[in-house]
């Protein structure tokens, strides 16, 4: 049995898309048990609202939480003072084991103070980071840091590259992976002080496969298969590479369906179409777990539909079967 936790406070969107979520997902995978945190009543009403009977689903469970933590207010200080909000009561029971993942689309910075604070950082990590797969022409690469972080250290980011790493070798099977370092130019002598001592620090451990300095420009082509940035520039870049994707395709459509020939020819590469839109679309890809703390915690869009909580659900679940977590702290230590 799978137990995984789901912020019912997290997300623009409220409840409502949470628990069209966690029923879509619990109606197909009967080994699994949902937990929802986040106030009953609200969730109770938004079901009603869905016209759906959220108790008859018995692989669900809610956990009553009446606080909840908003985007404005200072993450520690938050965590310290509503010990009955979702995201301090789902991390008692992440430590507890009651849960082997937890899923939100709160606030990064509350998340990343829980990873700290309270589940605890790998040995060797300073700071958790969020890893986010980006689609490129040739395959995936993988964005660390894509949030968490804004003001970094060069000993932050090299354990990001360490970090990095095992993922690629778990997730995307790659033995050696390559890893490239988000700068403004590919020289070595190229950047602020930050990325010159990252620079090194990569460069010396021959134990990486580091191949310098990458351009945001060049990212998309898949020429390396992580990158490393501070949270800033990452999170910056992804953002930018989203919008830019989604204007492309909506400007596609439009213009394939302008005139009589070109709509024929829509019909001609339709399936084509539908390929490439799904292997740019963020949400098939679920959310970003936090790598670097000792239990798994995967941050999804502030703006995540039913779609993206229900890959996100999926993608804990296959983390945790696989031993995801374990194989880090294997590799780290605890």
């Amino acid at each position: 049995m799978v137990n995984l936790g789901i912020d019912g406070f997290g997300g623009d969107a409220g409840p409502k898309e949470i628990v069209k979520a966690a029923v879509k997902y619990a109606t197909k995978n009967k080994d699994a048990r949902i937990f929802i945190y986040g106030d009953i009543d609200d969730i109770y009403f938004s079901s009603k609202d869905l016209d759906i009977d959220i108790k008859k689903y018995l692989n669900i469970e809610i956990v009553d939480c009446k606080e909840k933590i908003e985007v404005s207010e200072h993450p520690v200080f938050a965590l310290r003072t509503k010990k009955n909000s979702s995201i301090y009561i789902a991390g008692v029971d992440l430590n507890d084991n009651k849960i082997d993942a937890f899923i939100s689309s709160g606030s990064t910075g509350v998340l990343l103070a829980l990873a700290k604070l309270y589940i605890k950082c790998l040995d060797g990590v300073d700071r958790p980071v969020i890893a986010t797969i980006i689609p490129t022409k040739i395959g995936k690469t993988l964005l660390l840091d894509s949030g968490a972080n804004m003001d970094s250290k060069p000993e932050w980011l090299y354990s990001y590259a360490k970090l990095g790493i095992e993922y690629a070798k778990g997730v995307f099977k790659e033995d050696n992976p390559k890893v490239g370092l988000l700068n403004v130019g590919v020289e070595e002598t190229k950047g602020n002080q930050l990325i010159l001592d990252t620079y090194k620090l990569l460069k010396d451990d021959k134990s990486i496969n580091f191949v310098g300095n990458v351009e945001a420009r060049d990212i998309p082509f898949g020429i390396v298969d992580i990158v490393i940035s501070d949270a800033f520039n990452g999170n910056v870049f992804l953002k930018t590479y989203e919008g830019t994707a989604k204007v492309l395709f909506e400007l596609i459509k439009q213009n394939m369906t302008k005139t009589f020939l070109s709509k024929v020819g829509a019909l001609l590469v339709k399936n084509n179409l539908k390929h490439m839109l799904k292997a740019y679309d963020a949400t098939n890809y679920g959310g970003a777990p936090l790598l670097g703390a000792k239990k798994l915690i995967i941050k999804c869009h502030g703006n995540a539909t039913e779609k993206e909580l229900v890959n996100a659900l999926y993608q804990a679940s296959e983390f945790v079967k696989s031993d995801f977590n374990k194989n880090f702290i294997n590799k780290f230590g605890e």
